[in-house]
């Protein structure tokens, strides 16, 4: 459990190594307290939001990915894959003037060489996992948050290559301003908007 290995963030990354797949969407019905699994495998399933349509977007922080999931049928199709960094959450931003909806995904951190080069070597990945925590590979200090529309276009990206504010987890846009989430500064990043305003 994450207790276990110094808590969420750090065994986070111990799932990330591992890609044992073992991410679950459940859906829960308060009417009579019920849970199901609506889709299962993903590496580190983290960030969900509602589509305009029903559907539920999904973050795959293992694989880079966002899917689109029916929650009925479970069926799923991929919005983008191969995102620069570690997905960490979702959060739904001001529709757009064409009446499309609109979200922000924050990158925790820009992608790993060693994992990339190592995704398919399993020995690699397990021998990784039995280093001490200091050793293994670590989060890249870079400041992410993407913007897309409902339909898995990227409107805009803001980054901060200095990772002066570090591991960003997402974004939400309210009285002119987007602020920026992070899963270890102290406050809340801050910046007009529309950008450049």
């Amino acid at each position: 459990g994450a207790q276990a290995h110094g808590g969420t963030f750090k065994a986070s990354l111990l799932e990330v190594i591992e890609h044992g797949g073992t991410g679950r969407l459940l859906a829960y019905d308060p009417k009579d307290q019920s849970t199901r699994v609506v889709a299962d495998g993903f590496t580190f399933a983290n960030g969900v939001a509602m589509h305009p349509d029903g559907d539920v977007l999904l973050l795959e922080t293992g694989t880079y990915s966002l899917h689109k999931i029916n929650p009925k049928t479970g069926t799923r199709r991929s919005l983008l894959i191969n995102l620069p960094g570690f997905p960490d959450n979702i959060n739904r931003g001001p529709d757009l003037a064409n009446g499309k909806a609109s979200f922000f995904i924050g990158l925790i951190s820009a992608r790993s060489d060693w994992l990339d080069k190592n995704s398919n070597n399993i020995h690699a990945r397990k021998f990784a996992m039995r280093l001490p925590a200091s050793m293994r590979p670590k989060a890249v200090a870079y400041g992410h948050i993407i913007h897309i529309d409902e339909d898995g276009q990227i409107l805009t990206t803001l980054q901060d290559p200095a990772g002066a504010y570090r591991e960003t987890t997402g974004a939400i846009v309210a009285n002119g301003y987007i602020y920026i989430t992070s899963l270890t500064e102290t406050s809340l990043g801050r910046k007009a908007y529309p950008i450049g305003k």
